[in-house]
């Protein structure tokens, strides 16, 4: 390099280096002296703050994800006709963990429950208290089976008695039955969650009104309405999602759900797995929030 002097700085982290920093001078430029070594060695401490903090953002967000997967179910039931699929994406914008999942178990009737959920927070305190509810629901559907609103209500109060305050969460938990006469059946509740997608081979995307209550964590005296239904004809497919999908800084929800039923009527005819890896990339390509989704689909019309 032509180099006439050069000042050597260890870029160090907690006492241990990691790196060295060197800055040299050339002929053309007057020779560095013992004057300059106190400004390299700060540039060099300020540089090793920045790639050090840099390196411990993604462990962190690395623990984080995997934290949050492993407390997800490792695979899904197959029910026939039904095939469920599903996707959970973590935030870009920071390395914290979160309380969206998604569930599934098939019972001995040979219905099909499933839910997807989001616990308030951005926190460990949210996780723990995401797998709690995720495992006191499977117990309770398990245990004594129900409609989706006496199913909701039975974990609502369960949260209660955690005697935890200010654990909220939305869900949807719904059941599917399929019928060897006609279309398959829905049933759901929703606990403040946003509203299921119901997408047609057909005809526009629709959301699903109908089985709303509070939250869980907030007042269990509130009566719940009772649990929504409807057709699930073949081909259909509906898909349940976090808010994480639809919401964007300073826009109104209401955006968010248009853009989303938009979408996902273009995507109409992939497949479960094409149609959600491609909504995600379409309706949310920022991720500012975790997301999960789980899509529920009707394939009698492709046997």
């Amino acid at each position: 390099m032509g180099a006439t002097t050069a000042i050597a700085c260890p870029l160090e982290a907690g006492g241990r280096p990691f790196g060295v920093i060197i800055v040299a001078r050339t002929e053309a430029r007057r020779p560095f002296t013992e004057a300059q070594v106190p400004l390299i060695d700060s540039l060099a401490h300020q540089g090793a703050l920045v790639v050090d903090n840099a390196r411990l953002y993604g462990q962190q967000r690395d623990i984080a994800t995997h934290l949050q997967r492993s407390l997800l179910p490792n695979s899904l039931p197959d029910v026939p006709p039904f095939r469920l699929v599903a996707r959970y994406s973590p935030a870009r914008t920071y390395a914290e963990v979160g309380g969206d999942w998604y569930d599934a178990i098939a019972l001995q009737d040979g219905t099909l429950a499933f839910t997807v959920g989001d616990v308030a927070g951005h926190d460990v305190r949210a996780t723990a208290r995401m797998s709690q509810l995720r495992h006191m629901l499977r117990a309770l559907v398990l245990d004594r089976p129900g409609p989706p609103d006496e199913v909701v209500r039975r974990l609502d109060q369960a949260l209660e008695k955690l005697n935890e305050p200010d654990v909220t969460a939305t869900l949807i938990f719904g059941v599917a039955r399929p019928s060897a006469v006609g279309p398959s059946s829905l049933a759901w509740a929703n606990a403040g969650h946003p509203p299921p997608l119901l997408v047609r081979p057909h005809g526009r995307a629709q959301f699903l009104a109908g089985g709303e209550g509070l939250p869980l964590g907030v007042d269990t005296d509130v009566p719940r309405e009772a649990a929504a239904t409807a057709p699930l004809t073949e081909g259909s497919l509906l898909l349940l999602y976090t808010d994480g999908l639809i919401e964007r800084r300073g826009e109104d929800l209401s955006i968010g759900l248009e853009r989303l039923r938009g979408e996902a009527g273009n995507l109409r005819g992939l497949s479960p797995d094409h149609f959600l890896d491609e909504l995600v990339e379409r309706v949310a390509p920022a991720r500012g929030d975790d997301t999960a989704l789980l899509a529920l689909w009707n394939e009698s019309a492709s046997r």
